[in-house]
């Protein structure tokens, strides 16, 4: 696939290994680009009528694919998933505090957004400390159990560790049992890890979005959504869309997915999800080959830190490779200033406190990785 990446690799200066922050883009999605931009020029206002017709159609399967669903009118888009959380809580029309069971270990956006709810005084918020040996979900199992909340939040894989949510199926089935919605952020896993959700679906949302492993960018952002009927308070004229030509004061919803929809947004991020996925068609590469190749690579490179006396397993956070996803973690008391000296080094590697990160992709080889090691073995 490395050949794929051409542009990249003729135009970037150094070492990639941040495919958790921003993977590089296949040549394709140029192209996919320059496609969108002459469809706007040729056929101006009248190019929605192909894009709902035809480009987000395919976007809705290829996102079913993924998540190994059948329905694609449980599918819903928008130009990030932070537009998702906001009219997914305003479902409560914001009346009364809503109670949220989440991990201390979320991404930013959402923390940032229900610690100001919570100050506000709209949210109660219960917040589970994450550890990985399997104590995190039997809390969360019995937290659904013994009290009452409205959602749960968690990652699906976290971002600060690379961990994978064990026992994902489980505690969707637990929180639906109890009537509290499960909201679970799958931007860490789509793309690097296998996902089926074939046997939740329609019990939960499960937010996604191109800008990472699934190597599209900015703009194309998904919601899988449970199979019932809503009325977010947020809301714009997507939301229903077929009445946009008889506008009334009655507010009505299109089904499912849709009535998530906001209103105007730039297309041009689900043309090129769409080429990314036409790409892994036409090279008969699926998630579960691409993280099997990662995981060797995330091998290769663990053994050759061992050997040279570099990072040890003991600095690993996880050591269990089955565990996380397409980037390793390690716990270091310097983590910020090795991550600046790699930096300077021409490494694109990233920190989060004490935690230093390596992500791997299919835009590597084993020629790339000891190009790193090497590197490293000078400082």
């Amino acid at each position: 696939m490395k050949k794929h990446y051409k542009y990249f690799y003729d135009n970037f200066d150094g070492l990639h290994f941040a495919a958790h922050s921003h993977h590089p883009w296949p040549d394709c999605t140029f192209e996919a680009q320059k496609k969108y931009w002459q469809l706007s020029n040729k056929l101006l206002d009248h190019k929605w009528n192909q894009i709902f017709s035809k480009h987000i159609p395919e976007f809705k399967k290829n996102v079913c694919d993924l998540l190994n669903t059948q329905n694609n009118e449980l599918i819903s888009f928008a130009g990030n998933t932070h537009d998702f959380l906001v009219r997914i809580f305003s479902l409560d029309n914001f009346k009364k505090p809503i109670r949220i069971l989440t991990s201390d270990s979320e991404f930013h956006s959402f923390n940032r957004q229900v610690d100001r709810m919570k100050e506000s005084g709209q949210v109660e918020l219960r917040k589970i400390g994450l550890s990985f040996d399997g104590s995190f979900e039997n809390k969360i199992l019995e937290e659904l159990e013994e009290n009452e909340y409205d959602y749960l939040f968690l990652s699906h894989t976290f971002f600060n560790s690379g961990y994978i949510l064990q026992q994902l199926n489980e505690i969707v089935q637990k929180a639906h049992s109890k009537n509290i919605t499960p909201i679970i952020d799958g931007y860490h896993a789509l793309g690097a890890i296998p996902v089926d959700l074939s046997k939740v679906e329609g019990k939960l949302f499960y937010l996604g979005g191109s800008y990472k492993y699934l190597q599209g960018g900015e703009g194309a952002a998904f919601c899988l959504v449970p199979n019932m009927s809503f009325r977010p308070m947020i809301t714009g004229w997507m939301a229903d869309f077929n009445s946009l030509d008889n506008y009334s004061e009655e507010i009505n919803y299109s089904k499912l997915g849709n009535s998530f929809l906001g209103a105007t947004f730039d297309p041009s991020g689900i043309f090129r999800f769409n080429a990314v996925c036409k790409l892994y068609q036409d090279q008969n590469m699926t998630i579960e080959k691409s993280h099997s190749l990662v995981k060797e690579l995330q091998r290769k490179f663990i053994e050759s830190m061992e050997s040279h006396s570099l990072f040890g397993i003991k600095n690993l956070l996880i050591s269990d490779l089955n565990k996380i996803g397409n980037f390793i973690t390690y716990k270091l008391d310097n983590a910020s200033q090795l991550c600046t000296r790699l930096k300077e080094l021409g490494i694109s590697v990233d920190s989060r406190s004490d935690r230093l990160r390596f992500g791997f992709g299919l835009y590597q080889d084993q020629e790339y990785v000891e190009k790193l090691i090497g590197i490293l073995k000078t400082i």
